[in-house]
């Protein structure tokens, strides 16, 4: 990877380079910087969307390369409301070429933005105005929900790089791209109204509760599901940026295929498998059919999955995951585990519902969660699992329930495995009811 970061020009040394002028100050970009164990000055990241307005050679350290309408402005308010001493924005600090360079660069992020003094996120005026108008509420009741309206448009609480650039510091400002002024404040959001700011919502609650490029895998594609990019390169560069906190070296990763496989390998090597709690078809390869295909992943569903990782080693070709609960099939759920599924879908204790009919209204629940699997749920005898893929009811099968991650409030993602030996069959699903989280196993995948 490269580092380069805009510094303001001493005034006694005319530097003949490109510089840029930022509220009234010349500034200038540092040759690379050893991020081996160099001497690197506190910097700032600045986190914004480009838009779809790009200016063609204006970029004084890249004049080939178009940057954004708003990039200049941008950075002049992060100078006028922070006044940092150094800045890395991403118009004017990523190399353009070599491409290797380039690659590495944007599959560093988690390192750029992790060891930021810290984030600044310009949003539009507008937006910045809500925000304010919002922090001001001191009573729930009171929110207004046009501001919220405002927010759930913003392309800053959509984009695919606002996760990692976020979750990965512990100290972030917002600020308007017009306006002195920042504020400290995450709005609240319901899902069906306010999808994007549900995804905000998750993003702040990461961001305050882990350590950088700790959250698990599972929890990262879920939020990163409910965002939008215009390249599916850029969703796996987030990915990545989200897990690996190290620079990356000569990257050789340049397709769809290959940033995946290069996602799921940084998170084996971290002893995160929460990766396999996704929708997308199983591999082929043997020794690999539990695991996903390489390619575009999707969450089971998109909702806050919690938890620090699904641990599991490498043995062989098999995979070894700790902290699972082993459930199998049941002729119906206890009135123990149907109560966690009644009290998350607010159905209330004195409404007269069937096992069945509560197990269907969770089901049309989870589809608002996009949940894009079987309509056919396996009843274990705490719960409910509903796989990603048809399971014919006669099948022999073992459901095996992550004790380590959860869903808030009503159960947590798993596996069902069908078969014996290299013939096995792997399908995720959700789990939906009571997990006994004294009981737990060790299985070999």
């Amino acid at each position: 990877m490269e580092l380069r970061l805009l510094v303001p020009a001493s005034p006694e040394l005319q530097s003949p380079g490109p510089s840029i002028d930022l509220d009234g100050q010349r500034w200038i970009l540092t040759e690379p910087l050893d991020v081996n164990g160099g001497d690197i000055p506190p910097y700032v990241c600045v986190s914004y969307v480009w838009g779809k307005d790009t200016m063609p050679n204006l970029n004084p350290f890249h004049p080939d390369i178009p940057m954004s309408s708003r990039t200049h402005s941008v950075v002049c308010a992060t100078v006028r409301s922070i006044r940092p001493s150094a800045i890395w924005v991403d118009a004017f600090c990523i190399p353009p070429s070599p491409v290797v360079t380039r690659r590495a660069t944007l599959e560093s992020m988690g390192y750029i933005y992790g060891h930021a003094k810290c984030v600044v996120a310009v949003l539009s005026p507008h937006s910045f105005s809500a925000v304010l108008e919002m922090s001001r509420v001191r009573n729930p009741d009171e929110t207004k929900f046009y501001l919220l309206d405002i927010l759930e448009k913003d392309s800053w609480v959509e984009s695919i790089w606002t996760y990692q650039e976020i979750v990965n510091n512990t100290e972030i400002f917002f600020i308007g791209e017009d306006s002195g002024g920042a504020v400290l404040e995450g709005p609240l959001a319901a899902r069906r109204r306010y999808p994007k700011l549900d995804a905000f919502e998750d993003l702040v609650a990461d961001w305050r509760c882990d350590l950088p490029c700790s959250r698990c895998a599972a929890g990262i594609i879920s939020n990163l599901d409910r965002r939008v990019y215009d390249d599916k390169k850029n969703y796996f560069y987030s990915m990545i940026g989200a897990v690996a906190d190290t620079p990356s070296g000569r990257s050789t990763a340049s397709t769809v295929d290959s940033l995946a496989e290069k996602f799921m390998s940084i998170c084996e090597r971290k002893g995160d498998y929460s990766f396999i709690f996704t929708s997308t078809p199983r591999d082929e390869r043997p020794g690999y059919r539990w695991r996903p295909r390489p390619g575009m992943v999707r969450a089971l569903i998109t909702y806050r999955c919690e938890g620090e990782r699904l641990e599991g080693v490498r043995e062989g070709d098999n995979i070894m995951l700790k902290d699972i609960i082993i459930a199998r099939r049941a002729p119906s759920v206890n009135s123990n585990g149907i109560s966690y599924i009644r009290e998350w879908l607010k159905l209330g204790k004195n409404a007269e519902y069937e096992t069945d009919e509560i197990l269907a209204l969770f089901l049309q629940a989870l589809r608002t969660l996009d949940f894009t699997g079987s309509q056919h749920y396996i009843t274990t005898d705490d719960g409910a699992f509903f796989p990603q893929n048809e399971i014919s009811q006669d099948t022999p099968v073992l459901i095996y329930i992550s004790r380590s991650l959860r869903y808030a409030n009503f159960g947590a993602p798993g596996l069902a495995v069908i078969g014996e030996g290299q013939h096995k069959v792997y399908i995720p699903g959700v789990f939906a009811g009571f997990r006994d989280v004294e009981s737990q196993s060790e299985i070999l995948l």
